[in-house]
Parts: structure tokens; sequence; C-alpha cells
């Protein structure tokens, strides 16, 4: 979700990279960790990601899973 968002220009903020975990066609600067912690407040904040849709327009997300491949798109509406 980081690097389709970022190419498609939306602001995104990930405080915590998770880079050291190697995912087949995804460059390590996208690493992302996303992580929850009942009352852990600042802490579970930091581990998530953001994405603002910064654009003029609405953009819709879209998720489409065949067998064990999951694709995500973002496209303008």
């Amino acid at each position: 979700m980081n690097q389709v968002a970022s190419q498609a220009g939306l602001l995104v903020t990930a405080e915590v990279n998770h880079n050291f975990a190697q995912i087949p066609g995804i460059d390590k600067k996208y690493g992302t960790s996303i992580y929850f912690l009942p009352n852990g407040g600042n802490s579970s904040k930091r581990q998530n990601l953001y994405i603002r849709n910064n654009k003029d327009y609405p953009v819709e997300f879209g998720f489409e899973l065949e067998g064990d491949l999951l694709s995500f798109k973002i496209v303008s509406l």
C-alpha cells in the first residue's frame, strides 16, 4: 500500500520503517510497520501507515484476490 500510494502521488506517512522484511516485488524503502497495541497510545499510532488523498479529485482503493495473489490499486474517480 505504501508503494502504490506513493507512486500515485498521495501523501503517505509511515513513521516506523520495516525495511528488514523482504517482500518479493516491493522495494525495501516501502517497508512499513503496521502494529496495534491496545491502550498503546502514541506507540500504536506511530506504527501505522497513513495515506491522505491530497488530490483535487476522489480516489478509490481496490483490492483483488486471485488464489494466493493479492493486488492493490488506486484509481481516480
